[in-house]
């Protein structure tokens, strides 16, 4: 309320008053010699929280750093190519009848694999076929 608005004397005769009294309790000096000693005093230094918000900065910054070189950087190798793939042209395109026959008959042809002995394998685990087999290799 502005002092032209109140229209009733004895409620401006009451702020008048109270204004006084609150004017008489005011210790000026004291005062003044707290606001110019909160002035003096140096300025607060930042805590934690100023700490934790650098490293958050600095995490993000990271993972914007990261992202960017995987987007830039892109894999240099040739992707390897399946067996269900198409084979590279002219291999067996060119092949005769007769050529292909050979080339599926050889490939119903069972292949000897022998596994790889492991250190405990003996003479004795052997099959007939096999010691006949070492025994061809080592003659000749």
């Amino acid at each position: 309320m502005k002092p032209h608005e109140i229209e009733d004397p004895k409620l401006q005769e009451l702020a008048r008053q109270l204004g006084v009294k609150a004017a008489g309790r005011l210790d000026v000096e004291r005062m003044a010699q707290t606001v110019v000693a909160g002035l003096r005093r140096p300025a607060p230094t930042p805590g934690w929280v100023a700490w934790t918000q650098v490293a958050w900065v600095r995490a993000a910054a990271m993972v914007v750093l990261l992202v960017g070189i995987g987007v830039v950087i892109e894999p240099r190798t040739e992707p390897v190519r399946g067996a269900w793939e198409d084979p590279p042209a002219g291999a067996v395109q060119d092949l005769s009848a007769d050529q292909l026959t050979r080339v599926l008959d050889e490939l119903d042809q069972p292949v000897d694999v022998t596994a790889p002995a492991s250190e405990d394998t003996g003479l004795e685990d052997l099959s007939e076929p096999q010691l006949r087999a070492l025994l061809k290799s080592l003659e000749g």
